[in-house]
């Protein structure tokens, strides 16, 4: 994904995103807390619909790799009219999630 970056060097906005529990984002550790809703595809659809309202993007391409395609995938029938374009990477095209 590194190489990525160099679409910058054409003036493109190139931003990368750590899913809320993977990476270097968190989860709380406390048991108290009900984390079942970040297990669902709705789930992550809503979180990158946040990170694109947040950088107050218009239409974005979404490029998404394994996991992250399926969202990708699912986010493109949500929210249509907000993309230019979508890439997908090793990921499925239909499952039972």
């Amino acid at each position: 994904m590194l190489p990525l970056k160099q679409l910058a060097c054409y003036g493109r906005k190139v931003v990368f995103y750590d899913q809320i529990g993977c990476g270097k984002s968190s989860v709380s550790n406390n048991t108290e807390i009900n984390t079942s809703h970040l297990l669902t595809t709705e789930y992550y659809v809503e979180e990158l619909q946040s990170v694109i309202l947040h950088l107050k993007f218009d239409k974005v391409y979404i490029l998404g790799h394994s996991w992250g395609g399926i969202v990708a995938q699912y986010y493109a029938l949500k929210h249509p009219n907000e993309l230019k374009g979508l890439i997908l990477a090793s990921t499925l095209s239909d499952a039972q999630l």
